[in-house]
């Protein structure tokens, strides 16, 4: 990538404009703080940590991901999913986009290995058995939930996710056609306290009740904060410590598996970039 320095080659990125004098603006990556951070999450998270691509798609930055333990990617569309594939042959991607076209559904299954689909309408179901009529014994289509975005800086929850009621019908449609069945939410990104996963645990809890249907899978998503200049969330352990409370407090049935999205908690820290000031007027 044209303007990317590994910034571990130097003390800090003082010693690197130091060495270089750099002109234009250079992304600086340190492998070792992305890789530390996602053997962290892959230790401390009990199932499987997806890294949601978009956060960060530069390879300099997966790469280090990837030697640090992830091998599990949250990938919202077929470029994504490919990308991922041609990579890492031990990889394995997780179609989470709620909409998809159907030249990318038949795509993902049939090129990629894709089993796990997100789905928040009931026309997206239909979509899928439209193209793939004999795949209900192997796919897992996931329903995604609507929850309340407490705290988050972006609710994701005001475009996807279905209701209470909507998921409890999306469920039962899914094990009607004799397909797998997985729940996932997404409390919003940058979430400034745990309030939006206790409460998302609530709504999971409804869902479970009133469906009366057994999941292969449950996703609880990201909203994991990063800290920023004058802005320091609470430890990422204190959302995991929530997350595993409230997978307790589910009746889930033996062998679920459990899934995370993290995804700026996972790079932020990791990529700076420095740019020149060609002029400063005053203070300002």
């Amino acid at each position: 990538v044209n303007g990317t320095i590994m910034l571990n080659r130097y003390v800090n990125s003082t010693d690197m404009i130091a060495h270089l004098s750099p002109q234009e603006s250079i992304y600086c990556i340190c492998d070792h703080a992305l890789e530390n951070r996602a053997r962290w999450f892959c230790d401390a998270f009990d199932g499987n940590v997806l890294y949601a691509l978009k956060a960060n798609p530069i390879k300099y930055v997966v790469d280090a991901l990837y030697k640090g333990g992830v091998r599990h990617f949250d990938t919202a569309s077929i470029n994504e999913i490919a990308t991922i594939d041609e990579w890492y042959d031990d990889a394995h991607t997780y179609f989470m986009h709620p909409v998809k076209g159907l030249q990318a559904t038949l795509d993902a299954w049939n090129n990629h290995g894709v089993r796990h689909f997100v789905v928040d309408h009931p026309h997206e179901i239909e979509k899928f058995f439209s193209v793939l009529p004999g795949a209900a014994h192997e796919v897992v289509l996931v329903v995604r939930m609507a929850t309340p975005s407490e705290d988050a800086k972006f609710n994701l929850s005001s475009k996807f996710g279905a209701s209470v009621d909507e998921a409890v019908k999306l469920l039962q449609n899914v094990q009607a056609r004799g397909a797998k069945a997985g729940l996932c939410f997404h409390v919003g990104s940058q979430c400034a306290t745990t309030k939006g996963h206790e409460a998302a645990f609530e709504v999971t809890r409804q869902v479970l009740d009133k469906a009366g249907v057994e999941i292969v899978c449950l996703d609880v998503g990201g909203g994991f904060p990063a800290p920023y200049p004058e802005y320091n969330p609470p430890p990422l352990q204190d959302y995991l410590d929530v997350i595993s409370r409230g997978v307790k407090s589910l009746s889930l049935p033996e062998g679920c598996e459990l899934m995370c999205e993290p995804g700026r908690a996972m790079v932020a820290h990791g990529m700076s970039v420095v740019t020149q000031v060609v002029l400063r007027k005053d203070d300002s």
